[in-house]
């Protein structure tokens, strides 16, 4: 994930994938069979979600936005060790 300025949104692979497709957070959502707040919170990157969603995620996407996308780069684990 790109981080951007305070306030602004940030880029994730599910924001770069839903502008592509142009989906929106309520049908992505339905897709998901999810919230739409649910999916505008991970969208922007401010939640990661869980195990279930994510394979939801990457299934819906065919893989475009795949499960290790939400995990942590490798650069922000080193610097928490």
């Amino acid at each position: 994930m790109l981080k951007c300025a305070y306030g602004a949104r940030m880029v994730t692979p599910l924001s770069i994938y839903m502008d592509r497709e142009k989906i929106g957070d309520a049908d992505f959502a339905a897709l998901i069979e999810k919230d739409r707040s649910l999916v505008n919170r991970l969208r922007n990157g401010v939640v990661r979600p869980t195990l279930d969603v994510a394979a939801r995620i990457e299934a819906v996407t065919d893989g475009a936005v795949p499960i290790k996308a939400w995990l942590p780069s490798p650069t922000h684990r080193e610097e928490a060790a």
